[in-house]
């Protein structure tokens, strides 16, 4: 049978364990003193890393941004295109082509009245303004619209008489597109 025995004093085996104690303690003290500044290192580099990252992104957004801008112009475009020819379409398909009526308004224009403008408003109203030599020609012109296949009521707004010895006058008259007639009468 063997048997160790350990010939080392109680004394030497207790300075030991407290050197050994003494040792782990101070590894361990040494160790939470450095954490905070391995934490703040660590951390630090992360919140840089992450601004780089930010930074980066951001020129790239703005990139994108700066090459979307035509894009998003072009869709305007597009849209607006796309509009107009739908309302070109709307012109076509109608009997009665919206030029041919201002032409027959102008077309029932006595001699001795001068049109300044005609007018068809969103509510399919139209306003007539001009200027003539005598006081009935704007009666006589308001007479001829007002017998015209596409006007509703006619009505003489305003004559006056100007600054150039003439008068000036405005009418006002309703336009009925030939398909809305129709509809009325059902």
């Amino acid at each position: 049978m063997n048997c160790d025995i350990d010939l080392r004093s109680a004394r030497y085996i207790a300075s030991t364990y407290s050197l050994k104690t003494g040792a782990v303690r101070l590894i361990l003290a040494l160790f939470l003193l450095f954490l905070p500044f391995a934490l703040f290192y660590a951390l630090t580099g992360y919140k840089n890393h992450l601004e780089e990252t930010t930074a980066a992104l951001e020129t790239e957004l703005a990139a994108l941004t700066l090459s979307a801008e035509p894009l998003i112009a072009m869709k305007a475009e597009i849209e607006q295109a796309r509009q107009i020819a739908e309302l070109k379409n709307n012109l076509k398909n109608r009997r009665t082509p919206l030029p041919s009526f201002i032409q027959k308004l102008r077309a029932s224009v006595p001699h001795t009245l001068k049109l300044n403008s005609i007018v068809i408003n969103p509510d399919k109203s139209i306003e007539i303004t001009g200027t003539g030599l005598e006081m009935q020609g704007p009666a006589l012109y308001r007479q001829s619209i007002a017998n015209l296949s596409f006007t509703g009521h006619t009505e003489l707004k305003s004559v006056s008489m100007n600054p150039q010895g003439g008068y000036s006058f405005m009418l006002k008259t309703v336009l009925i597109i030939p398909e809305e007639a129709d509809h009325h009468e059902n």
